[in-house]
């Protein structure tokens, strides 16, 4: 299983591309993403992908490659303990919506982080830069979780996918300080959120340690198209070139 913190000391920032089946997989893995994330985009911004999905799409990251999958929406109606993490899923991350105005989420997503952890695996809280519109808890509050209880990497995305994006939602300066603030705190940041090929730059220039993208990589920019290894070639690139650039400062 690859360790997340030991991927990104080799390679920093790192492109995560989101993948719905073992064919996009492929895909990712010719075109140099160095993390694959098993998602279901038909299921929300947050789609947890099938067991076997998730199972094919580990087996082809291994042993290369990080490989994170989306669990979905925390509910209230379902057992952490019923769940059976995957082998070869490093990280999961787990979406907040509709916990704002509800007390108990902290303690449910600690129950979540503790069954992934019985089975070697991480959990990463979802902060939702249209929060409002989530009806999740503000980014802050995700954060100050994640410092409580050492969850290892803080996601910021964005719930409505065929709205505004992050970059939009959120100001540069509010960017960089929830990176800022992160960092602090020992904890990666991985930022997302209907991200163009036109925002990875910028985005890698606010200190993201992973840029993670779904559209962007499919036919035509649409999440719901499939993933192109030319498209995630040219997100790769720009990585790299960033990469390159902050080598020689150093």
């Amino acid at each position: 299983m690859g360790c997340l913190s030991e991927l990104l000391r080799e390679q920093s920032p790192a492109l995560l591309i989101s993948v719905r089946c073992a064919a996009e997989a492929r895909e990712a893995v010719a075109g140099g993403a160095h993390i694959l994330d098993a998602k279901d985009p038909d299921a929300g911004p947050l789609g947890r992908s099938s067991v076997e999905a998730r199972s094919q799409i580990a087996a082809l990251g291994a042993p290369a490659r990080v490989v994170t999958a989306a669990l979905g929406e925390l509910r209230d109606d379902e057992d952490p303990q019923d769940f059976t993490p995957e082998a070869g899923v490093a990280l999961y991350k787990l979406g907040l919506s509709g916990w704002g105005a509800r007390c108990g989420w902290e303690t449910r997503a600690t129950a979540w982080q503790k069954r992934l952890a019985a089975a070697g695996a991480q959990l990463a809280p979802v902060a939702y830069a249209d929060a409002k519109a989530a009806e999740a808890p503000p980014p802050g509050s995700v954060l100050r979780h994640a410092a409580v209880h050492r969850c290892p990497v803080v996601l910021v995305d964005t719930y409505v996918k065929k709205g505004t994006g992050l970059r939009s939602l959120l100001s540069e300066s509010e960017l960089r300080a929830f990176v800022r603030d992160a960092h602090a705190e020992g904890i990666l940041v991985a930022l997302a959120g209907s991200l163009g090929i036109e925002d990875v730059a910028a985005v890698l220039e606010l200190g993201a340690d992973v840029v993670a993208v779904r559209g962007a990589a499919c036919r035509g920019s649409r999440r719901d198209a499939s993933v192109e290894r030319e498209r995630v070639q040219t997100l790769a690139s720009i990585v790299e070139s960033f990469s390159s650039r902050i080598r020689r400062r150093a």
